[in-house]
């Protein structure tokens, strides 16, 4: 495995050539290519795995955390025997579970529909999940550095963080 290029202090590397430019600059002065912030999880994936979890915790017993993860029937499960308090006993082992669960196994288990829908007819730049599980499900708009194990989108040609090219 190669090691990572160092990083001095306050320096990011393009995303286009892989130079080290201030973390600042909006430009690449070499290149010329505009920066971008590396994407986040949210904008990626559209669901928060803490937000699962503390929806499954607080209201779970009302199935709430369903209806966020588009779990719809289990929902409406939950919501129609919220009287005996079981729904809310098994969301709270929910919440805890997404808090200990990673982000990545997190969202190929509660894919969005839009990732569904591109998936299912095979949008370019949908490529399969680097899970720890290995289930290959759902397609998700990422790639990740075989060095910093840093998620970026699929068009970088550059890691973010380290600078490596894939």
């Amino acid at each position: 495995m190669t090691s990572a290029l160092p990083r001095p202090a306050g320096q990011v590397f393009c995303f286009a050539c892989g130079t080290p430019i201030d973390a600042r600059a909006e430009i690449c002065p070499h290149c010329g290519v505009r920066q971008r912030p590396p994407p986040s999880p949210a904008s990626l994936y559209g669901r928060s795995r803490t937000t699962a979890a503390l929806l499954a915790i607080f209201l779970g017993g009302l199935g709430i955390h369903k209806f966020y993860l588009g779990k719809v029937g289990q929902g409406v499960l939950y919501l129609l025997f919220c009287w005996t308090l079981i729904p809310g006993l098994i969301a709270f082992f929910e919440g805890i579970w997404y808090l200990t669960m990673l982000d990545q196994d997190f969202w190929d288990r509660y894919p969005t529909r839009e990732q569904l829908a591109a998936w299912s007819v095979g949008t370019p730049g949908y490529w399969p999940p680097m899970s720890a599980s290995g289930t290959g499900w759902p397609p998700v708009p990422t790639k990740r550095c075989p060095t910093c194990a840093q998620v970026s989108a699929p068009d970088t040609s550059f890691c973010p963080r380290c600078g490596t090219p894939p």
